[in-house]
């Protein structure tokens, strides 16, 4: 195995625009191998050769795309050239199956709580749009992951029933079916901490959520029944996948081990720096090691006080 390296960085042009560098290359016998390179828009990439290098000033072969080639210097070169050769191919499929979520809007006039538009993706939109869609697709073809969502909504909330999805030409809009109701509850009015779990399940219990999913402050409007929930499927989904979770919930982060949780912090330079503790770095405590209830007592840092 190779170590690739991306490296990407976003470079200030005039008052508010910008303009992306990217490099892509392994480290071949004490020798940089490029396979990408382009400043702005303009540069050149090479292609994968299958036969291993005779000599050790060997070099991949060029792609037919000159090195004059131009692209958009606003999106990554990566993403525009759609190219099939490894190890192109593979990192642009890696940096695919990179899912990131930071903020769901609930509110009355979101698109969540409106008919969702058809839509082929497997796997939930940034926006959480086609969140109905998705779910639809798990209840059609994915029948073990939805129903482990319908078991987790019956756990929350006893009176649950069903998912009930209602077709409007292309659109497809969801409502909770509950017991005792005559009526079943559309998205516009379900709560907004049922509609973010009701999210949360949607990208944990999917097959296809992708190999690195980072959330950010998932425990959002969520009753703390909900959040214990969403860590017990965190933990099971990372067999498939790696999580990143940001979060300033002492109750999210009591669900985890000390040894799971990355703490950020200001030193006395206003760097960022990123530490980690261990259970053998505290002798001298007593009962569990609770990494939440320990972050509030100033006991491993993270907090001014």
């Amino acid at each position: 195995e190779t170590d690739v390296y991306y490296c990407i960085s976003i470079h200030p042009s005039g008052a508010t625009g910008y303009f992306i560098n990217e490099k892509l290359y392994v480290h071949h016998q004490n020798e940089q191998v490029v396979y990408l390179d382009y400043n702005n828009g303009s540069g050149f990439h090479h292609n994968w050769n299958p036969k291993p290098p005779k000599t050790k000033a060997s070099h991949p072969l060029k792609l037919t795309i000159p090195y004059e080639a131009e692209f958009s210097g606003h999106e990554l070169v990566l993403r525009q050239i759609r190219i099939s050769h490894a190890p192109l191919h593979a990192v642009y499929k890696a940096i695919d199956n990179i899912a990131l979520y930071n903020y769901f809007d609930t509110g009355s006039a979101s698109e969540l709580r409106r008919p969702s538009e058809f839509s082929s993706m497997t796997r939930l939109k940034k926006s959480g749009e086609n969140m109905a869609q998705l779910l639809n697709y798990l209840k059609n073809n994915r029948t073990l992951a939805y129903d482990k969502i319908e078991k987790e909504l019956t756990k929350i909330n006893p009176f649950y029933k069903s998912i009930e999805f209602s077709n409007f030409s292309s659109q497809l809009y969801l409502s909770l079916r509950e017991a005792n109701l005559d009526k079943t509850i559309g998205a516009l009015h379900i709560s907004d901490g049922t509609l973010r779990y009701l999210l949360l399940m949607s990208i944990l219990y999917n097959p296809d959520r992708g190999y690195f999913i980072g959330l950010d402050e998932p425990e959002n409007s969520l009753h703390p029944d909900m959040i214990k929930s969403i860590c017990d499927m965190i933990k099971s989904a990372k067999a498939g996948s790696q999580f990143v979770v940001a979060s300033h919930s002492p109750l999210l982060l009591n669900q985890f081990d000390l040894e799971d949780v990355l703490i950020f912090e200001k030193d006395e330079e206003n760097n960022t720096i990123v530490k980690r503790v261990e259970e053998s770095d505290f002798p001298d405590w007593e009962g569990d090691f609770l990494p939440g209830q320990m972050w509030m007592r100033g006991q491993i840092g993270g907090k001014r006080w």
